[in-house]
Parts: structure tokens; sequence; C-alpha cells
């Protein structure tokens, strides 16, 4: 049986100089620190996502949701994100381009769902993203897990450069924040807790530590991790972080 760490830290208020203290406290599997998100907050989202009101913008160099909800009220994710760069041919604002993304999630989760019984799905699955940035798609793809196939997350990994050292980004970091957030309660499951979130900064770094814990994951999303993925030995990578079963 794969062993497991600690529970993840409960969400709770930060001081003034709580970002430098997580800086300096980052370590490849460190859990991240959910944000505070209602379940008000997230029924309204929920009530909005995949109806012609949900609505996306660039900004920041990142394709992201609004700001505002069409009701007033704040958009929990909406820094969240995605690539902005309107020459990629993943663009979602593109008018060639729009469609790939949303394609691509619908193929992901028929796969998964394909892949995976009713009844592994339920129990939790651990989910792993590779390149992961500022999560956008990721939280996508959860959601369409999570409320349309019945699927529970046990764990996710998340890995990019972005998330800790030289290289740390606070958007990025501040997306992991809020995802770990909106799972948090888990809806409320008592019996299961909070699903964990850990932190890892390159393909290599997830690769030992998922040697040394043996919490291998089910589902690798590696959907703009172009860099990343040439620096992977992919038979040594899914030996080591990948279930039998599992699927990228």
């Amino acid at each position: 049986m794969p062993r497991t760490g600690p529970s993840p830290p409960r969400s709770r208020s930060r001081s003034c100089s709580a970002e430098e203290e997580e800086e300096e406290d980052f370590h490849n599997g460190c859990f991240v620190r959910p944000a505070r998100i209602s379940v008000d907050a997230r029924r309204g989202v929920r009530a909005v996502v995949g109806t012609s009101q949900w609505r996306l913008e660039r900004r920041h160099g990142y394709v992201r949701p609004l700001r505002h909800l069409p009701c007033g009220a704040s958009c929990v994710v909406a820094d969240l994100g995605e690539c902005g760069d309107r020459k990629c041919g993943n663009y979602r604002l593109g008018e060639k381009t729009s469609e790939v993304r949303p394609d691509f999630l619908g193929f992901c989760s028929e796969h998964i769902r394909r892949s995976f019984s009713p009844a592994v799905l339920k129990a939790g699955i651990v989910y792993a993203s590779l390149g992961s940035g500022q999560l956008l798609f990721d939280w996508e793809l959860l959601e369409r897990l999570t409320l349309e196939e019945g699927a529970r997350l046990r764990a996710v990994q998340l890995i990019d450069q972005d998330y800790g050292g030289p290289k740390r980004r606070d958007s990025a970091v501040r997306a992991q924040q809020i995802l770990a957030g909106w799972y948090d309660d888990q809806d409320g499951d008592d019996e299961r807790g909070p699903c964990a979130f850990r932190s890892f900064l390159s393909a290599p770094d997830f690769q030992r530590w998922a040697l040394r814990s043996g919490e291998a994951a089910h589902v690798l999303l590696d959907c703009d991790a172009v860099g990343a993925r040439k620096r992977v030995d992919v038979a040594a990578f899914r030996r080591a972080a990948m279930r039998p079963d599992g699927m990228t």
C-alpha cells in the first residue's frame, strides 16, 4: 500500500511575512497552503461554468476567468490561468484555436472514465500535473471528473518550476492555493478528510519523491509542459511515479 504523509494543513490566516516564510520553507513535496473559499463562492462559480455567461479574458499575459461573475460577485477562481500566447495553437481566445482546449478537456475526461472503473474513481485517485502553471485547465478537468464522473481526489501533485526556488512566480503560487482551497473540504467528507496538494519543481524531483513515498499517480496530465517533457526519461518516470494501470 502507498505510504501517506501527514494530513495537509488547513486554511489559516497569514501574517504580513507569510509569503517570505512560505518561500523559505519550500521543499519538493511540501503541502500547498489552501486559500479560504466559501461554499457560496464555490456554488456561484459552478452555477455559471458551462453556460454562455462564463467568460474568459486575456489578462497579465494569461487567459483567465473574468474577475466578477454576472451577478456582480467576485469570481474566486479569477486568478487561475493558462497560456495567453496569441500564436499558440492552444490559445483559447483565438478565432481558429478556440475549441482546441475544450475538445482536449472532453477527450481527457472520457479517456479517464474509460480507464478506471466507477469504484476506483469513487475510492479516490492520485492526480499529477506536469508543467501545471496557473492551473485553469487542471481545475476544469478536476471539476469534470468530480462533478460528472463521481471521482474523489485522494492527492494532487503539481509540478512546475514556478512554484518555488529562483523562478518562483507569486501568481502561480496563488493559483495553487486557490485550487487547493477549492477542494479543501471534499464536500464536507470528514471521514476522508481534505485532499493533499503538494508542490514539486521538476519531473525528476517528483520522480524521486514518488520512489520514496510510494504515492503513485493514477493520472498524469501533460498539457503545456513542452520544455519539461524533453528532460524526462519517460519509461523511468512512469515506473517510479505512475501506477501500473495509470494513464497519461
